[in-house]
């Protein structure tokens, strides 16, 4: 629908693609807190690496949202509860970022050379893991991304060696 009104108003590819992100993950900020607990640092790096350039605006969406859903009978403990996790959002998701966390601790070709692994998605999943874990300062070395790289092979039995049914190769 916003889609549609938007094309009609003559707003730019862009700015209709900026607005129907926002409305499509203007709930997302409720779904990052865990209970009563503030949103994690990895919620919060996912949530700023998936919305881009509309995280922010996102977060001042779903306030008023709330507000209007509340209507005249908001409850202002509620409020400040919703108040807190944006500020928090906000402070932990926009701080200046490390240059030393932006620097990839390990290549794709590490890993194959590591772990005897062959191209294809894995090593995209793997690289996605550690770069996320780096982000919010779980890895700060080499050694660590390949000791994060080896327990998620061996814990989900990750394997590029399948054949095109899908299927492991008999004794794999």
């Amino acid at each position: 629908m916003a889609q549609t009104r938007l094309t009609e108003m003559r707003l730019s590819s862009r700015g209709i693609a900026a607005v129907c992100k926002m409305v499509e993950e203007h709930l997302r900020p409720a779904t990052m807190q865990q209970g009563v607990e503030l949103p994690t640092n990895r919620a919060i790096y996912r949530y700023f690496r998936d919305l881009g350039d509309v995280a922010i605006d996102t977060l001042f969406l779903w306030m008023a949202d709330h507000l209007a859903a509340k209507g005249p009978e908001l409850d202002t403990d509620a409020w400040s509860a919703h108040a807190r996790i944006v500020a928090h959002i906000l402070e932990s998701g926009t701080q200046p970022k490390d240059p030393a966390k932006d620097e990839r601790l390990v290549t794709g070709l590490d890993l194959m050379d590591r772990f005897q692994l062959k191209p294809g998605p894995l090593i995209g999943q793997l690289l996605a893991q550690i770069e996320e874990s780096q982000a919010i300062g779980d890895l700060t070395n080499r050694d660590d991304a390949f000791a994060l790289a080896s327990n998620t092979l061996g814990n989900k039995r990750f394997s590029n060696d399948k054949n095109e049914t899908g299927d492991q190769p008999a004794g794999g």
